[in-house]
């Protein structure tokens, strides 16, 4: 018996020459997106963990896992009890380096309209050749709340005299690993998929119910992150790409349905 030829399967094309792209930088930038919580109020539990702690502690999570997003969130419910909030990234050095350096990703403050703060941000990526990391922590301001990630990239003894040297201010570190006891953890982010597929769904939100059915499908969601290896931000970067290829009549390579099968 003869096999009918099956035809090529075509992108759909539901993203007209245009559309913004939800994926875009203005949508999961700093900033451009909220915290999605595993359950109503464990941001304002990771407020209540961080007071407790007289303002410091870290943040561990792998690349990608939502740290920062999670940090300008905390600055949010905060900006009742701080002024100024500054978000410092470690500049890797060598091995030699006794001076370390960081650059200010973003500066926030906090201003107040009748009973209520919010949070003003300020400014991204400023100070793109980074100034000395420990005069910046020492500096920082009684009402200021600064976030610094990357510490383990330096040293252990360096990592320990920046934690002494800043030991009466009010620091958050994020990292990929521990720090090590002396910080109390404040959050241990573990990414899944299915957290990545609730991300997607609400940039989603705004679109028709074809594309949330092409984009949301769950074992190609899940690829997607395996792909990845569960950094979300590089997985939003490759739905992005996959956007624009269909918005322009082509495929990226994303699977035909029948090779959508359980992933091993």
């Amino acid at each position: 018996m003869s096999v009918e030829p099956q035809p090529e399967s075509v992108a759909p094309s539901f993203a007209v020459p245009g559309s913004e792209n939800p994926f875009s930088v203005s949508r999961v930038g700093l900033g451009g997106i909220e915290f999605l919580e595993p359950q109503p109020g464990w941001v304002a539990a990771v407020a209540r963990r961080l007071e407790e702690a007289d303002w410091r502690g870290q943040i561990i999570g792998p690349h990608g896992s939502g740290k920062t997003t999670l940090t300008i969130d905390l600055a949010k419910l905060l900006a009742g009890k701080f002024e100024r909030f500054s978000w410092l990234v470690v500049q890797p050095a060598g091995w030699f380096a006794t001076r370390p350096r960081a650059r200010v990703q973003l500066a926030a403050r906090s201003v107040r309209r009748g009973e209520q703060s919010s949070l003003e941000l300020l400014a991204f990526q400023m100070e793109e050749s980074g100034g000395l990391l420990a005069p910046r922590l020492i500096g920082t301001g009684p009402r200021e709340l600064c976030f610094v990630d990357g510490l383990e990239l330096l040293s252990g003894w360096r990592q320990r005299q920046l934690r002494k040297l800043s030991a009466d201010k009010s620091v958050v570190f994020t990292a990929h690993r521990s720090l090590g006891p002396a910080l109390p953890v404040l959050a241990d982010l573990q990414p899944d998929w299915k957290t990545f597929r609730r991300v997607v769904a609400k940039l989603l939100e705004s679109e028709s119910t074809h594309v949330k059915s092409q984009f949301l499908e769950p074992q190609w969601i899940e690829r997607v992150f395996r792909t990845v290896e569960g950094d979300f931000r590089r997985g939003l970067s490759q739905l992005y790409d996959e956007w624009e290829s269909l918005r322009l009549g082509r495929s990226l390579g994303r699977p035909a349905k029948s090779d959508l099968g359980g992933i091993s």
